[in-house]
């Protein structure tokens, strides 16, 4: 999968930390959601566009372990992110699982890359392998 993000997202809360990568603006408002309610799934997830999505999930307690998720808008590739690797570049965002390569062009400001570096270093927690390339 290749494409142009136009869309950044970071989050890292108590619950854990994602980070979302979308062909498409996050420019929701009530109008497109009453026009998405009346598609079929399908219709939904072709209007949303290419996307992925990196999850770590804390556990609630003591007995639950840390959950980390993978999400694409090809449902096939998604499921339990391991046995990966990401090449993070300040223009592109690469990651090989699965016999797959995403490849993304990125253009995020100086923060917004920060802010990758700091979240994809929890999210792959020995898990996979990341490499960031500062230039």
């Amino acid at each position: 999968m290749k494409f142009l993000c136009l869309d950044i997202s970071i989050n890292d809360d108590e619950f854990g930390c994602n980070i979302s990568f979308s062909e498409n603006r996050d420019e929701y408002n009530e109008e497109d959601s009453a026009v998405l309610r009346k598609m079929t799934p399908s219709e939904g997830a072709g209007s949303i566009g290419k996307y992925i999505m990196l999850q770590r999930s804390y556990p609630e307690d003591e007995f639950e372990k840390d959950y980390y998720y993978f999400e694409t808008s090809d449902e096939t590739g998604s499921g339990e992110l391991q046995n990966f690797r990401i090449e993070l570049h300040p223009e592109r965002f690469l990651l090989y699982r699965d016999n797959h390569i995403y490849d993304i062009e990125i253009k995020p400001s100086k923060n917004e890359f920060t802010q990758l570096k700091t979240v994809l270093k929890k999210i792959v927690n020995d898990r996979g392998e990341l490499i960031i390339h500062n230039q």
